[in-house]
């Protein structure tokens, strides 16, 4: 067992780290944590932007940033009950996030300086999350069915390209 093996099983372990296990496969202990994850990311991104919102709409005086800034506080709240409820249509509404910042980046309302390779990156970015909260909308509505205990040693997975040589 290498350092990268050390290394990997303080930052990734399926058994507590699950993000590329199947919903189907995960533990209520699993879901958890990976609910809790995405709430914690949700946060640090909107909690700035309500307040960034904020500060455009009384600096610019326009109304769109006053909505802005309502979608992001909503978007704070329902993360939070999310954590808390695991309720499926909480987390339908946090899919508005990535949709909201794609539109955001792709028309240039949210920096309309941006160069097009910082624009086409973050809305490839917003893709990924939007993917990524797709797979939060299924825990929770898988959440009520899932084991509530974590699952045993999983077995192997199967060698890769690197591990296999």
């Amino acid at each position: 067992m290498g350092w990268y093996d050390h290394v990997k099983s303080y930052v990734w372990d399926d058994r507590t780290t699950p993000y590329l296990v199947p919903v189907a496969r995960l533990s209520q202990p699993q879901a958890d944590r990976e609910i809790r994850t995405y709430t914690v990311f949700l946060a640090l991104v909107f909690i700035p932007g309500t307040i960034i919102a904020l500060v455009q709409a009384k600096h610019q005086h326009n109304t769109l940033y006053y909505w802005a800034a309502a979608h992001a506080a909503s978007v704070v709240w329902c993360a939070i009950y999310l954590a808390f409820t695991k309720h499926p249509r909480v987390a339908l509404y946090c899919m508005s996030a990535p949709v909201a910042a794609l539109l955001g980046f792709a028309t240039g309302t949210l920096n309309p300086n941006l160069r097009t390779v910082e624009t086409v990156l973050l809305s490839l970015f917003s893709l990924l999350w939007l993917r990524y909260s797709l797979r939060v909308v299924a825990i929770a509505r898988a959440y009520l069915q899932l084991s509530p205990e974590l699952p045993p040693d999983l077995p192997p997975s199967p060698p890769g390209r690197r591990r296999g040589r």
